[in-house]
């Protein structure tokens, strides 16, 4: 049948020397990844094609932040399914710290910045299981 990793992987960040690292560690893996430097583009980047697999969003972005766009996509039924990972540095050190954001966010998980690549990789690839929805956290 037909081989199933060929997920696709929306990468939403504005740093390019972060989003190039993540989308080549992604592809080296087999998936295939869309990128877009801000929320806005990243609309029309979902708008131009079907649901992606998964979505990594970083959540400083210019113009709508990266919770709010998972919001958005959290209301709407067409990425209703969609698991979104959010990474952030802003947890790191800070009162509310990861299970504050975590809690607030709508996001299915929560990657602190600075990331190891492999870490990330992985825990995006157990978001996409097909049986991720009964996962225990």
């Amino acid at each position: 049948g037909k081989k199933m990793d060929q997920e696709t992987i929306l990468v939403v960040d504005d740093e390019k020397c972060v989003r190039d690292l993540v989308c080549i560690m992604l592809r080296n893996r087999g998936h295939r990844v869309v990128e877009a430097e801000d929320a806005d583009s990243a609309v029309v980047r979902l708008t131009a094609e079907k649901a992606p697999d998964c979505i990594i969003l970083d959540a400083m972005l210019p113009g709508r932040t990266g919770f709010e766009l998972c919001e958005e996509l959290k209301g709407d039924p067409r990425y209703r399914a969609v698991p979104i990972a959010i990474v952030s540095g802003i947890a790191a050190g800070s009162l509310h710290g990861d299970e504050q954001c975590r809690k607030q966010s709508a996001a299915d998980d929560f990657i602190a910045k600075p990331f190891r690549l492999g870490e990330l990789v992985a825990r995006i690839e157990k978001l996409m299981l097909p049986t991720a929805a009964a996962r225990v956290a």
